[in-house]
């Protein structure tokens, strides 16, 4: 319940009536639970690039995320008026830029 009052704050806070963004990015840290899709770019026996990862994820395919769709960071990237997810850090297709 701590952690729901605090992203309604913090999204709240941050976003204003317009919609716009009042902050540039996002970044993350952390395990596996908010990792955004870095695997598919790191020399590793460990993949996540096959169903049923990515099945609830737009487009419904794998992403190198350890998770079937969103995870945490997307939704608060998008109530921050970003985009609806956080791109790999890695991923070279990706530009950074707003929407």
């Amino acid at each position: 319940m701590c952690v729901l009052t605090m992203a309604v704050f913090v999204t709240t806070f941050f976003v204003n009536h317009t919609g716009a963004a009042k902050v540039p990015a996002i970044l993350v840290f952390g395990d596996s639970s908010v990792d955004a899709g870095n695997n598919n770019q790191i020399s590793t026996v460990l993949k996540s690039n096959f169903r049923p990862y990515g099945r609830d994820f737009f487009g419904g395919k794998p992403t190198g995320r350890f998770s079937n769709g969103r995870i945490p960071p997307d939704f608060n990237s998008e109530g921050f008026g970003l985009r609806p997810f956080v791109p790999a850090y890695l991923d070279g297709k990706i530009t950074y830029s707003r929407k």
